[in-house]
């Protein structure tokens, strides 16, 4: 995926105000999570800057913070000039002791994720940190979920990244002291096949056992994409009917081994965007589909003109899926599987 800079804005509660700039040279990408989070009585939104403006901000990641009382703006540089590339952007995680943990990486060409955790009396940021799940690995986004029933009730922090082993598939590495320090996990999806065959994933966890997975069998480029979704909870992975897959530690041998929501073929090829609990914890999700594009090449002048957002829920025994609305056409030729997202 290309970058695409945007100044990121806050909207004001009050009726009629104008929306607020929270940073004024700000990008990130919709494959990390949380991007921003609830901090104390803050704020907190992450995101990867472009310096178009401000040479010496190009590839920042940065952390700025609002605070919801007074309405003021602070913002932190969390690593210098790293990649001006909107898949670095950081995500966050709030620990029990109320601090933030903030996790990022490149596009694909190191081995290593970064960290840092908010200093104990929030004003800043402890030292910046890098792990490596094996010097093969090339990572990519990352997604923070913590299970607070794990590791005897102390609690379990997951990191859901793309490349370990240099597979290029969804992976993870784990903690059980807070972000603090890291183990490596697996390939959680695989394709043992195809390299460049990546099911690209949005996560969702009650907080407590279950965490959610909504994937597609690779990039809409390469695919002609369908949605599944499968769950995972006390070291198992199951589809959505609770039928059990295999253990966590194994992994998905293919994305056809969960359960398709959304059945995918050349003239609708699908891409996730979303995915939510309900209070009942029933996964709800929301996905694009590029219709009428059999035979296309990429960039054709007749290719991604129609998208589509489509939702779907869990009711407990089947999978509801309707169309919400017609999306546009893509952002820009070479890319048409891109919309404005939901």
């Amino acid at each position: 995926m290309r970058a695409v800079m945007f100044g990121l804005l806050l909207l004001s509660a009050a009726f009629g105000e104008e929306p607020r700039v929270v940073n004024d040279d700000g990008a990130w990408c919709w494959f990390q999570d949380e991007r921003a989070v609830i901090c104390g009585d803050k704020l907190i939104v992450g995101s990867v800057a472009n310096g178009a403006d401000t040479l010496d901000r190009h590839g920042d990641i940065e952390a700025t913070s609002i605070d919801l009382q007074s309405g003021a703006v602070q913002r932190w540089e969390l690593m210098d000039q790293l990649e001006a590339d909107d898949h670095d952007a950081p995500a966050f995680w709030v620990r029990p002791d109320g601090r933030a943990i903030a996790v990022f990486a490149k596009h694909g060409s190191e081995n290593c994720f970064y960290y840092r955790i908010m200093t104990q009396e929030g004003s800043g940021w402890g030292p910046l940190q890098r792990f490596v799940p094996s010097e093969s690995s090339r990572i990519t986004y990352a997604n923070l979920l913590f299970l607070a029933e794990e590791n005897e009730g102390h609690g379990r922090l997951y990191n859901f990244f793309r490349g370990l082993d240099g597979k290029f598939k969804p992976s993870y590495a784990w903690s059980d002291d807070w972000g603090e320090t890291w183990q490596t996990g697996n390939v959680v999806i695989d394709v043992p096949t195809a390299f460049r065959h990546r099911p690209y994933v949005k996560y969702a966890s009650d907080g407590r056992s279950v965490l959610h997975f909504l994937y597609t069998d690779g990039h809409p480029r390469d695919f002609d994409n369908s949605v599944y979704h499968m769950y995972y909870q006390h070291g198992m992975l199951y589809r959505s009917d609770a039928s059990p897959i295999r253990r966590l530690t194994e992994g998905l041998q293919q994305p056809g081994e969960g359960t398709c929501l959304f059945r995918g073929d050349a003239d609708n090829v699908a891409w996730v965007s979303d995915a939510h609990l309900s209070v009942e914890g029933w996964p709800y999700v929301v996905f694009s589909v590029q219709k009428g594009g059999a035979g296309l090449a990429s960039g054709s002048p007749a290719a991604g003109q129609d998208h589509r957002y489509h939702y779907a829920y869990w009711d407990g025994t089947r999978w509801r899926e309707y169309e919400i609305a017609f999306a546009g056409t893509r952002l820009y030729p070479g890319e048409d599987d891109y919309t404005g997202n939901i």
